[in-house]
């Protein structure tokens, strides 16, 4: 049985059938390795503003200046422009901010508190997840806070 098969093997080689299975793509290289990375849509959607010639973090209707981001602990700081959210801010400067929903405002993991500046308000969908996370008044996401003027901003610890 098995010469018959290794018999086989070597006719499907002499004929090339081998070759081009060999050159169809696996299923597994289908896959890319970041697929569970949540932060990939975030990163494609600054791709496809930014070839569209928008700012990547704005928000519609608000002026393209520039505001300076500080991450008290972090050693980090970043200018970024007028609404984008403390999460991109974040992610942008290389600081570890969990984000496990991916900015949907679903798992209150990116929760930040604001030391001092001008920040969006609340929303009632931001308030009801910050009601499970919440540990004091100057809690917010960071997916859904945007940057309005100069702001400094302290971390929690990261359970990574």
């Amino acid at each position: 049985m098995l010469k018959r098969l290794v018999g086989r093997v070597k006719k499907l080689a002499r004929r090339g059938d081998l070759d081009s299975r060999k050159a169809a793509t696996p299923v597994t290289d289908a896959v890319p390795d970041d697929w569970n990375d949540v932060t990939l849509p975030r990163a494609r959607s600054k791709q496809a503003s930014a070839a569209a010639g928008r700012p990547a973090a704005s928000a519609p209707g608000q002026t393209a200046s520039q505001h300076q981001v500080v991450f008290l602990g972090q050693e980090a700081s970043i200018a970024v422009a007028n609404g984008t959210t403390i999460l991109d801010a974040a992610l942008e400067a290389g600081v570890d901010l969990n984000n496990y929903c991916g900015g949907m405002c679903s798992c209150g993991s990116c929760r930040i508190t604001i030391v001092e500046g001008e920040v969006s308000p609340r929303d009632d969908i931001e308030e009801t997840t910050l009601e499970l996370v919440r540990e004091n008044e100057f809690d917010r996401l960071g997916c859904q806070t945007r940057i309005l003027g100069d702001i400094s901003v302290e971390i929690p610890p990261q359970d990574f």
